[in-house]
């Protein structure tokens, strides 16, 4: 994806998204010049890729940038975030977040809040993102490969099996605690995603979105 001249949403999304992909964008520009600084292998990959290519940007509804990495890049960009930037950003992943449900890395901006419908009720920070997948190398052998992928989907429901049942065991304790207290038949509802906040950059995207990137 272009860095420059990207159109930012098409004419029929809602402004929520419009203001989204302002966000993501800077994030985009920081994690780039980011990775040039220190080296580091990237690429957009899955929908923001269909985006690049189909839309000269974004998916009109998408509201997140996915980026796959070799591993080693991986981890030495999270400990430079976590060394160097963690005034702005923040790294969410299942090492820096046991509540934390998947095997994917956020970079997060701080200061924004973010909660996608199907992770909504989760307790865990969860803000404006860049999803980071980490690529391993497979093995050869085809048992070996078997194996390897045995594990990796193990891993990946346990880890979602986990944090499932730890705010499974909140919310009994939140709402059965007292007999009388009955659940809402929905804590979350309405479009994707369900809680979005800006926080200080606000004003920045608001004045983007009104005035157009030349404003």
């Amino acid at each position: 994806m272009s860095l420059d001249k990207r159109p930012l949403v098409e004419p029929h999304s809602d402004i929520r998204l419009e203001k989204l992909h302002i966000v993501l964008l800077m994030m985009l520009d920081d994690f780039a010049d980011i990775c040039k600084k220190n080296d580091i292998c990237w690429i957009g990959m899955y929908g923001t890729a269909i985006g690049a290519l189909r839309h000269k940007g974004f998916i009109p509804w998408d509201d997140d940038i996915d980026i796959c990495m070799p591993r080693e890049d991986h981890d030495k960009f999270c400990e430079i975030v976590q060394r160097d930037y963690s005034d702005k950003y923040e790294i969410v992943n299942p090492l820096t977040c046991p509540n934390y449900p998947m095997t994917t890395t956020r970079f997060i901006l701080k200061g924004t809040e973010f909660r996608d419908a199907n992770l909504a009720t989760m307790d865990f920070d969860s803000g404006i993102f860049l999803d980071l997948f980490p690529l391993d190398y497979l093995a050869d052998d085809e048992k070996a490969f078997k194996k390897q992928a045995w594990h990796c989907w193990l891993y990946n429901k346990l880890a979602i099996a986990r944090a499932e049942a730890q705010h499974a065991k909140k919310l009994l304790n939140e709402y059965y605690g007292d007999w009388m207290q009955k659940p809402p038949v929905s804590l979350y509802h309405g479009h994707y995603p369900n809680i979005l906040y800006f926080g200080e950059y606000e004003p920045r995207v608001s004045a983007f979105s009104k005035d157009g990137p030349n404003g």
